[in-house]
This record gives C-alpha cells, structure tokens and sequence, in this order.
C-alpha cells in the first residue's frame, strides 16, 4: 500500500473505482470535507496522481492501494491490506462496468468479469465494511447503483440486472441497518459525463443531452446522505422514470428500451 501510517482523529473513507468518473470526484468532495481517504483501482498512476492532488490541495492523507477487483485472490487482499485497519466512517462501493449489446454477443469472459466487478466484489465488500459498522455501530455507505436497475435492459442485460442487484441489496441492508447507526444509500444516477459509456460500447443514445457532470451527482448524492435517504436520484427526469418503471407494464417498457439502446449497433 502506499501512503502514509499515523495516528489520526480526522473521518476516514475508502472509494472504489478512484481513478476515474465518479470514484476520483467522491475522492476530491471527501478530501475537501476533510476526511482522510483510502482509494484504490486498477490503474495506479492515475491513483498516484490523484493522491498527490489531494494531499497538496487539502492536506489530508491519502493511502493507494491499487487492486484489480475482477481478480478474487486481489480483492481478498484489498480487505487484508491497510487500507481497512482504520474504522470507516464512510465506504463509497463505485467500482463497476458495463457492455453494451446482445447478451449473447458477450463472450464467457465478458459475462464473467463484469459479475465479478459488479455483482461479486460489490457484495464481498460490502459485507466486509457493513459488518464492522454494525459491530460499532455508525457508519455510512455509498452504493453505486443504476437508473438501470429499475427494470429489465434490453441490450444491456446484464449491466442493468448487476445493477438491480445492488439496488436490492442496498435498500434491504439500509432496513437492517437503521436501528443500528449505519445509513446506506444507493446512487441511481442517470447517464454521467464520464468515461463509462465508451467503455461500455455507448457511442449513440437519446439521453445524450441529460448527461450530469459527476461533480453534481457527487454534491447530490452526498447532501442526500446527510439527509438519511435511501436512494439517490440526482435528476428529477430520472426519479420520475423510476415511477413510471412501478406503473406501466414491464413489456411495454422494455420494448421502448430496447428500441432507445439498440439504436447505433
């Protein structure tokens, strides 16, 4: 791990997923709030860099740990390494992925990966930090869900059931939870400008012009922790869409997203 070992009394939080998107933003709005922080992911220089950004901006310490989260043996050894000896008071669960297209286009390694990153890793995390935060009794955990996992995604499939499943579980947790000191909110956010729809294979979509800049879904999401909600949905557009998911038949809905995500393949 690199970083710096001291005895501290400031708020300490760890985020996946740091080096890009939403995870670096959580990074820079918790650094600026003063919290000591722990983040890790794949690409190590961009964890570097983001840390000696922190450090000179805000003073707060900042430990990298970088882990590829598809690989159990690794993900095993982010929860033994130092980056979890200090008590959290705050776990953001971002790290995720996505394909765009048939499911059975995808190859078995495509379908592996994105579970062990997105459905696997999350909960083992998860499990891990909402374990200790019972024991002491406080805490507060982001999960990073999906406007996705409101319902079925044609094109989209698995990302948007991964992201379902998260959804799930956090609401169930949050209940669990609330009579213990722990507050769990799960961030559904619409399309973010971010480099997650390149990599997903997102090159053409209608939603293009409701793209939020991640530094709003950060401030958003973050206010509505402070407020105990259980489900963050930084657009009014996209609250709505989760009305509209409970009220109209799931055939017709999907038909309509199916025509919205194969559009451009």
């Amino acid at each position: 791990m690199l970083g710096v070992n001291r005895e501290v009394t400031m708020s300490y939080a760890v985020i996946t997923g740091a080096s890009s998107g939403l995870g670096r933003e959580f990074a820079r709005a918790l650094a600026k709030r003063g919290f000591d922080l722990g983040i890790t992911a794949r690409r190590v220089e961009r964890l570097m860099e983001l840390k000696e950004e922190l450090t000179a901006k805000y003073h707060v310490d900042v430990a990298v740990y970088p882990c590829d989260l598809t690989d159990s043996l690794a993900m095993e050894g982010l929860i033994d390494s130092p980056l979890f000896d200090r008590p959290l008071d705050l776990f953001v669960n971002n790290a995720g992925m996505g394909h765009r297209g048939l499911f059975s286009s995808l190859s078995a390694k495509d379908v592996h990966v994105l579970l062990a990153l997105n459905v696997t890793s999350h909960a083992r995390l998860l499990h891990h930090v909402f374990s200790g935060m019972m024991q002491r009794k406080e805490g507060k955990i982001i999960n990073v869900a999906s406007v996705a996992g409101f319902g079925p995604m044609p094109w989209l499939a698995l990302y948007g059931a991964s992201k379902s499943f998260v959804l799930s579980l956090s609401l169930a947790l949050a209940q669990e939870g609330r009579s213990e000191g722990v507050t769990i909110c799960a961030l559904c956010p619409g399309p973010v400008d971010t480099e997650f729809f390149e990599s997903a294979g997102v090159t053409e979509f209608h939603f293009k012009k409701t793209l939020i800049a991640p530094e709003t879904v950060v401030k958003y999401t973050l206010d509505a922790l402070d407020k105990g909600r259980r489900v963050a949905i930084p657009r009014a557009l996209f609250r709505m869409q989760r009305l509209v998911h409970a009220l109209i038949p799931e055939g017709l809905l999907t038909r309509v997203t199916a025509h919205i995500l194969k559009k451009g393949l």
